[in-house]
C-alpha cells in the first residue's frame, strides 16, 4: 500500500524561496516544434508554455495528495523514488484552472478528450522514474502523452524500446513535451538520478480516454 506523504513533507520538499514567482500561471499559445523519432513516433517540444510555472508549482504541492508507491525489488518491497497523485475534477476545474485550460488547448490540437492529469513530484537528484513505455500503450493506438515539466531542469531520456542509443530532452520550468504516433509502442523513456544536487522538478502528464 502506498503511504501518503504528509503535506509538511511535500512542502518542505520545495521550501526555497528563491524559486518561487509570485506570476499568475498562464498557458500560452500552442506552438510546438515536432522532432520525428522514426518509425512512425513523434515528439513535440515547446519551451516556456506555461509562465509562473513556480506559483503552479507550489499549488499543486499544497493542494494535491502526494504519495509513495511500492514496487517489488528482488526480494523486498522498496518506495518507489518519487512522488505521485492524481488531481481530481473539481481540483483541476476551480482550484486551477489554467491545468483544465491546458487540457483543452491540448485536446484541441490533437483531436483527444485529455481527462486524466497526474503528477509525478521529483524531490531531488535521488528521485527518479526508470525506463518504461506507458501502460496506455498496451490498450490504445498511437496515443498521445503530454507533459508539463515545473521547477528544475531535468533530463527526459527517450530510446528504442528493449534499449538502444537515448535521446535527450532538458526540459525546464514550464517546457511542454508531447509522445504521440508510435512512441509507446517503439520506445520508452526515464527521469534518471543525477550525480549532482537538484531542487524539485514536479511532472503534470495529461492523458486522454480512447
Amino acid at each position: 500500500m502506498s503511504a501518503v506523504a504528509p503535506q509538511s513533507e511535500r512542502r518542505n520538499a520545495i521550501a526555497q524561496p528563491a524559486l518561487w514567482s509570485m506570476q499568475e500561471p498562464i498557458a500560452l499559445e500552442l506552438a510546438p516544434n515536432r522532432v520525428d523519432m522514426g518509425d512512425e513516433a513523434w515528439v513535440d517540444r515547446m519551451t516556456g508554455f506555461v509562465r509562473g510555472g513556480d506559483t503552479l508549482l507550489d499549488a499543486l504541492v499544497t493542494t494535491v495528495p502526494l504519495s509513495t508507491g511500492r514496487r517489488p525489488m528482488y526480494d523486498n518491497m522498496v518506495d518507489v523514488p518519487r512522488l505521485s497523485g492524481h488531481l481530481p475534477t473539481a481540483v483541476v476545474g476551480s482550484a486551477i484552472p489554467v491545468i483544465s485550460e491546458i487540457a483543452t488547448m491540448l485536446g484541441d490540437r490533437y483531436q483527444k478528450a485529455f481527462t486524466r492529469v497526474g503528477i509525478n513530484l521529483y524531490r531531488n537528484e535521488r528521485d527518479s522514474v526508470a525506463w518504461h513505455a506507458d501502460k496506455i500503450g498496451q490498450v490504445m493506438h498511437q496515443p498521445v502523452i503530454g507533459l508539463v515539466s515545473l521547477g528544475a531542469a531535468r533530463p527526459f531520456l527517450l530510446r528504442p524500446l528493449g534499449g538502444g542509443k537515448s535521446r535527450k530532452f532538458v526540459l525546464g520550468s514550464g517546457d511542454l513535451l508531447v509522445m504521440g504516433g508510435n512512441c509507446q509502442h517503439r520506445f520508452e523513456h526515464s527521469v534518471p538520478k543525477l550525480s549532482h544536487p537538484t531542487a524539485p522538478r514536479l511532472s503534470i502528464t495529461f492523458r486522454h480516454e480512447e
